[in-house]
């Protein structure tokens, strides 16, 4: 594995901690102990009644491929100072539509870093990205979370120019370009 950025998301089905900025790795060796870094850090700022047990940090690198996942368990001793700690904090549980915008964004990132823009995105490479995202997904998550599409794509340097969807079976396509 090369160096480069590297995204720390953490969950446990139900919730999620997502690391939107990403951190700058240089070696192989460096992901697992930041892995362990990040457990450490969300167990101790979320300590108290949560249950760690079904928690893990899902690491992906720059192209959104996974490359780790790291039980909190594995964290090691950080555990049970958290659980000492004592604190609480409350999460909000994603709703399904906006994992589907995040599934979307990241899909659309994914090909414009690969294929660089300006760019068109057809619905096929969208859903060799991803399976999950259907037309009907893709039209319903663009009319109502565009703001977050355009936000996703701005913090990588791109922008949503367009996006035309010529109806059932006639295809829908995205225009991606490079933010100036």
């Amino acid at each position: 594995m090369r160096a480069g950025t590297y995204r720390f998301h953490c969950t446990d089905g139900r919730y999620a901690v997502l690391d939107l900025s990403g951190r700058y790795l240089r070696a192989r060796a460096d992901l697992r102990v930041e892995a362990m870094r990040v457990a450490r850090t969300i167990m101790g700022r979320c300590a108290g009644r949560l249950d760690w047990s079904a928690w893990l940090v899902d690491v992906h690198d720059a192209a959104g491929w996974r490359v780790l996942i790291l039980m909190f368990e594995e964290a090691g001793p950080a555990l049970r100072a958290a659980l000492r700690k004592g604190s609480t904090m409350a999460f909000k549980a994603k709703s399904a539509a906006e994992t589907k915008a995040g599934d979307l964004a990241s899909a659309l990132i994914r090909i414009a870093d690969r294929e660089g823009a300006p760019l068109s995105i057809g619905v096929d490479q969208l859903r060799q990205g991803n399976p999950r995202l259907t037309p009907l997904a893709i039209g319903q998550t663009f009319r109502k979370h565009r703001d977050s599409l355009d936000a996703a794509m701005a913090e990588r340097g791109y922008v949503l120019v367009d996006y035309a969807d010529q109806g059932p079976g006639r295809g829908m396509e995205f225009e991606i370009a490079a933010d100036a």
